[in-house]
């Protein structure tokens, strides 16, 4: 699905075999579908660099959400960095990540005027959260919140 229709696209959309409700928003990119996405953030890369990004490149875009606390230390960020790294060296083409909470998105929705200045990675590009619709809020909202790095077993 492309990064940018996902959204009308699952409104005119049957059901899927994967769970996912007529209407409901398909998966971005070749990001998890919601809720599938019960793992670890590697775990997502690996499977998304399953796919030919050669032949697809315009449409391969990860959206991962990350816990803000795995990013707050010296540690963490170098983490992020060796992951991105390995990501691409198997041949991913796009990943981009939030690190805002839930908490903090849905206070926005209740108070935009207090969020003006809160920016989202939404697919493919970055916008004021406040500034989108109502249902691609609620869309980031649903994206999984991974809280470690750890290898799978």
């Amino acid at each position: 699905m492309g990064i940018s229709n996902y959204l009308p696209a699952g409104k005119v959309c049957g059901a899927t075999p994967c769970g996912r409700k007529a209407k409901e928003p398909l998966s971005e990119g070749v990001s998890p579908y919601v809720g599938t996405d019960t793992s670890t953030p590697l775990a997502a890369m690996r499977s998304a660099t399953k796919v030919n990004q050669d032949v697809h490149s315009g449409g391969t875009l990860l959206n991962l959400r990350l816990n803000q606390d795995l990013v707050n230390t010296k540690r963490g960020q170098a983490n992020l960095g060796n992951m991105i790294r390995t990501f691409f060296s198997l041949g991913a083409f796009h990943v981009q990540f939030n690190t805002v909470s839930n908490e903090i998105l849905y206070k926005a929705q209740e108070h935009p005027e207090d969020y003006k200045d809160l920016l989202v990675r939404v697919a493919g590009y970055s916008t004021q959260f406040v500034n989108l619709s109502r249902s691609m809020q609620d869309a980031i909202i649903a994206r999984n919140i991974h809280d470690g790095f750890q290898v799978d077993q």
